[in-house]
């Protein structure tokens, strides 16, 4: 597990200096996946914003520097099953190239029902977030729907539809 960047570990002493225990989980090469804590205190704003501001305010620790760029809003929904009483939120931002969705990275604001954000988990990849792409796909997406349909070794029990998406190379 690599340490973080000296500006991603200041961004987190920052928000410990304002919250206090912060516990962190971290990706093998060091970036921020999982902070669980008292990271932001009871609101009655609505959970996009609320969330939206506590990423905005600590962009750092995730290598980021421009929020609008680089995440877009993707979902907010109930944590908990629909049995449970009390039940908090979960908003989730995807990350983006050039307004491009890059699979399996995306941050995902936890909170309690009184609005307290309690958790933020997910990766965000911080030389994506410097990346520019020509968002013009190389192939049309009924193209990329027969060549899909082709290859599947099983019977599809759906369509298959297509979606753009930017994928990082190693």
């Amino acid at each position: 597990e690599a340490p973080l960047d000296a500006a991603s570990e200041a961004a987190l002493e920052a928000l410990r200096e304002r919250r206090g225990s912060v516990a962190v989980a971290r990706t093998p090469d060091g970036g921020v996946s999982l902070m669980i804590g008292d990271l932001g205190p009871p609101t009655s704003m609505p959970a996009v914003d609320t969330a939206r501001r506590f990423v905005q305010e600590n962009l750092g620790i995730w290598g980021l520097s421009d929020m609008g760029a680089t995440l877009s809003f993707e979902e907010s929904r109930s944590s908990l099953s629909p049995s449970e009483e009390g039940r908090g939120r979960m908003v989730s931002f995807r990350q983006t190239v050039s307004g491009v969705p890059l699979p399996g990275h995306e941050l995902n604001v936890h909170m309690a029902p009184d609005g307290a954000i309690q958790a933020v988990s997910g990766e965000i990849d911080p030389i994506a977030a410097t990346a520019t792409l020509d968002p013009t796909p190389r192939i049309s997406a009924e193209k990329a729907v027969a060549t899909a349909t082709a290859a599947a070794a099983v019977p599809l029990f759906s369509p298959p539809t297509a979606e753009l998406a930017a994928w990082r190379g190693e």
